[in-house]
C-alpha cells in the first residue's frame, strides 16, 4: 500500500493542503473544545460515547455470526436418525472427528489424574479434591418471623 500511494502523493509534503496561517503541529497537537455548560458537555459526550459502541457492536455483529455459524457447522453432526434433513443444527461434525484422531496426543498432556507427570499440570490440580456431597444436603434456612 506504502509503495503505491508513494507515487501518487509523493515523501516530501503533507497531502492535506493547509492554509498559509495553519501549521501541521498546531493541528496536531490541539483538540477540539465543546460549546456549553459542564452538564450538557457531559450529556454530550456520553451519548457521543453511546454511538461509538454502537457502531463498533454493529461493526462486529457480521463477523460473530460468520464465526459461530463456522463453529456450530464444524461441532454438531447429523440427525438424530443419521440422515442430513437440512434442519437446524446440523453440521458435518469435523471437529469431534479431529478430536478423536488427536487424542492419543491430547490425553497424555492434559489428562493430570491419569499422567501426574505432566508438564502441563496445573499445581491447583495437586491439591485433592474434597469428596463432600454437601450441596445435597444443604438445606435453606427457616424463614424467621418478625416477632421472635
Amino acid at each position: 500500500m506504502l509503495h503505491f500511494t508513494k507515487k501518487e502523493y509523493g515523501t516530501e509534503e503533507y497531502c492535506v493542503q493547509f492554509e498559509e496561517h495553519e501549521d501541521m503541529d498546531a493541528i496536531m497537537n490541539t483538540r477540539e473544545i465543546r460549546d456549553g455548560g459542564i452538564g450538557g458537555r457531559a450529556i454530550e459526550a456520553l451519548l457521543e460515547g453511546g454511538k461509538n459502541g454502537v457502531d463498533v457492536g454493529l461493526a462486529i455483529i457480521p463477523g460473530v455470526i460468520t464465526i459461530c455459524t463456522l463453529v456450530m457447522m464444524l461441532t454438531n453432526g447429523a440427525s438424530a436418525d443419521g440422515t442430513y434433513t437440512g434442519a437446524a443444527y446440523e453440521g458435518i461434525a469435523f471437529l469431534p472427528w479431529l478430536g478423536k484422531k488427536l487424542e492419543f496426543i491430547l490425553s497424555p498432556l492434559l489428562d493430570s489424574q491419569m499422567h501426574p507427570e505432566s508438564p502441563f499440570r496445573s499445581r491447583h490440580s495437586v491439591l485433592p479434591v474434597p469428596q463432600s456431597d454437601w450441596y445435597r444436603t444443604w438445606q435453606k434456612p427457616e424463614p424467621s418471623s418478625p416477632m421472635t
